[in-house]
């Protein structure tokens, strides 16, 4: 009988059942013609068995999620059907050294804390900017947003204005807002934006120290990133 975990999202604070997968959960990730954050998100549909008081998961209701309960999901998932130790092959940039394999304690992971005033299920953040000194209500991406941002780097490049205004619940008062708005603000305005957005990291801290056991060198990687995390080869 497969397993099954019930835990409690950093963010959002709604109850959620994960369980443990097969082979077929596998075959998701490995469909051809399928983006990476549509294959993801369905991946995970398929291991959640609850969110709240819904029982039927769609890869639309992981999206839904902002980044940090995204993370908190891949993470706890990985810890049910794999175990606690992330096993991964690392390559160390600094040395010649052929591919070894490194192992990680999941449960090490560090979790970011939001301050308490802004530990709520939907936190937001109101500033006035500072050149223009219109008022803006600032919010964190769920995988709705950060599929755009995706798509967007993959056929025109990164666009730090495009993340800005996908951040933005509210500018100088109003919902109705353009990205054109929003690009024609001064450059200080915009770093109060990512300042505000900075503020609002929180979950688990994915990025981990990797040690070179040949040279020695430390380097830095992000573990929901690696290619052995969605798919552990051995």
């Amino acid at each position: 009988m497969l397993d099954t975990r019930k835990l409690t999202f950093h963010v959002c604070k709604e109850p959620v059942t994960i369980k443990e997968g097969d082979g077929n959960v596998d075959k998701i990730l490995l469909r051809k013609n399928r983006k990476f954050y549509e294959a993801t998100s369905e991946y995970l549909a398929a291991l959640t068995q609850s969110i709240g008081k819904k029982t039927s998961i769609t890869k639309s209701d992981i999206m839904d999620l902002v980044s940090g309960d995204q993370t908190f999901l891949s993470i706890e998932c990985y810890k049910l059907n794999y175990g606690d130790i992330f096993e991964f092959e690392y390559s160390c940039p600094d040395c010649n050294e052929p591919p070894g394999n490194q192992f990680f304690d999941l449960t090490k992971l560090p979790v970011i804390k939001l301050p308490q005033d802004l530990d709520t299920t939907d936190p937001t953040i109101s500033l006035t900017l500072p050149r223009s000194k219109k008022t803006a209500t600032v919010g964190m991406l769920n995988g709705h947003k950060e599929a755009i941002l995706i798509e967007q780097i993959l056929t025109t490049g990164a666009d730090l204005n495009q993340g800005d205004f996908l951040s933005l619940r509210e500018l100088d008062g109003s919902k109705d807002f353009s990205y054109e708005d929003v690009v024609k603000l001064p450059l200080a305005d915009h770093k109060a934006i990512r300042g505000a957005r900075k503020k609002l990291v929180c979950g688990y801290d994915t990025i981990i120290t990797v040690t070179c056991d040949t040279c020695g060198s430390k380097n830095s990687r992000n573990v929901v990133m690696h290619k052995d995390f969605l798919l552990p080869t051995g």
